[in-house]
């Protein structure tokens, strides 16, 4: 069993993982990429194993998906991807987020491996959907 941190002594950090039952409105656990962290904002991508209803979203905006293989990553039990948009990028505020990793909705899993950083780094960069200032922002 883990012991959970009291909120106050936790941090979210940048490109750090989680596996939480985010987005909003989800019913299962996804992996969790925070991307931004800038005073009390958070801000992640998700992962999931919709791989085709991700590419049919996205069909304007191919660039910004990151397909993942279970041998790219050990926190993956399937063939997934990452949709790296606007529309997929999901916000909290830190004191919520910590929050719920202290109550154990929340589990912290570590951090983003380097191949999968700077593969989401990539799509962001490639999207259609950030102006150039946001783009730089996510980086």
């Amino acid at each position: 069993m883990q012991i959970p941190f009291p909120p106050e002594m936790m941090s979210v950090k940048k490109w750090h993982v989680f596996k939480a039952k985010l987005p909003p409105r989800s019913d299962s656990e996804h992996r969790i990429i925070v991307v931004y962290k800038h005073l009390n904002n958070v801000k992640y991508f998700y992962v999931t194993s919709k791989i085709e209803n991700a590419y049919k979203m996205a069909k304007y905006d191919i660039n910004s998906i990151v397909r993942l293989n279970v041998s790219d990553w050990d926190a993956l039990t399937k063939e997934s991807c990452i949709q790296c948009n606007k529309r997929h990028l999901y916000q909290t505020d830190e004191e919520s987020f910590k929050q719920a990793c202290a109550s154990g909705e929340y589990e912290r899993l570590g951090e983003v491996p380097e191949k999968i950083k700077n593969a989401i780094i990539h799509a962001i960069r490639m999207s259609k959907s950030f102006t150039e200032a946001e783009k730089d922002a996510l980086q």
